[in-house]
């Protein structure tokens, strides 16, 4: 027989009550993001406020420098206050839309600083006129056309 391993109880994320607290926040973010949208200042630096540390933790995630994930987060704030026109309350709620932005911040940032290999580039020409001037000449075993006489 074969002794089971007994796992800790762990509570089910999706079955956990909301509290007035994360319905309190959701409002918060919810109104922050209208005003946002309406070009106020003050929401977005809320916006910031609130979840710059969720975003730099989840580019650390992605790119391999704490500066690097530092750098995203401030492209994906500065990309926010003209992106969030086209966010739309669906579905998805505000952070999951930020996320998906830092995401492709972060491929892009990955895409640019990808290494790019490139054929080597000959600094010298060492017999590349002996080369041409082969090729100038007609193939072997066949004579050269004879010149008509003026």
């Amino acid at each position: 027989m074969s002794a089971q391993r007994s796992r800790p109880e762990r509570p089910d994320s999706r079955r956990l009550a909301r509290t007035d607290t994360d319905q309190a926040n959701d409002d918060l973010v919810r109104e922050a993001v209208a005003r946002a949208k309406e070009g106020d200042m003050s929401a977005l630096h809320f916006l910031y406020v609130r979840f710059a540390d969720d975003v730099c933790a989840y580019a650390q995630s992605i790119v391999p420098y704490p500066r690097a994930a530092e750098d995203i987060t401030q492209v994906v704030f500065a990309k926010l206050m003209k992106a969030i026109l086209r966010y739309e309350r669906g579905d998805a709620p505000f952070a999951g839309w930020l996320i998906r932005v830092l995401r492709n911040v972060a491929l892009d940032h990955i895409r640019a600083s990808r290494q790019i290999p490139l054929a080597p580039v000959r600094t010298s020409d060492e017999g590349g006129e002996q080369v041409g001037f082969e090729r100038a000449l007609p193939p072997r075993g066949l004579a050269a056309p004879a010149r008509e006489p003026a």
